[in-house]
């Protein structure tokens, strides 16, 4: 479970601070979806961002499953996120575009295993 509890986000600039969204209380259960909408500038990305390690909580706690989400690294085997600008792609396969969805299990640059390749196969398999 992915849990938000009283987040405040925003950006340090020359010494102040901009809060562009606070007071998020949330959970998302596995199996959930949940929606973010707002208008151009409103915080949904700054708030993404945060929960993905890229830049810090202003306050409040992201927990997954219980614990703190610290690390990058940990962050991306438990949670994905595909941008829509269709042109950092444009130049990838589906196949490779969904084998990304692997790079945080294996090192980064690593080649895929057998399981990572059953898995790409199985994800690929389940949109027919």
């Amino acid at each position: 479970m992915l849990e938000l509890q009283n987040i405040q986000t925003g950006y340090k600039l020359k010494g102040t601070t901009k809060i562009v969204s606070r007071d998020i209380n949330t959970a998302a259960k596995p199996g959930d979806f949940i929606a973010v909408l707002g208008p151009n500038g409103s915080g949904k990305s700054t708030l993404f961002k945060s929960i993905l390690g890229n830049i810090p909580f202003i306050q409040g706690n992201c927990l997954l499953n219980g614990k703190p989400l610290i690390a990058k690294g940990d962050i991306a085997k438990q949670i994905a996120v595909v941008y829509t600008d269709k042109s950092l792609y444009s130049d990838i396969t589906v196949y490779e575009f969904i084998a990304l969805g692997r790079s945080p299990h294996t090192n980064w640059w690593g080649s895929l295993s057998a399981n990572d390749i059953a898995l790409v196969e199985e994800a690929i398999s389940s949109t027919k």
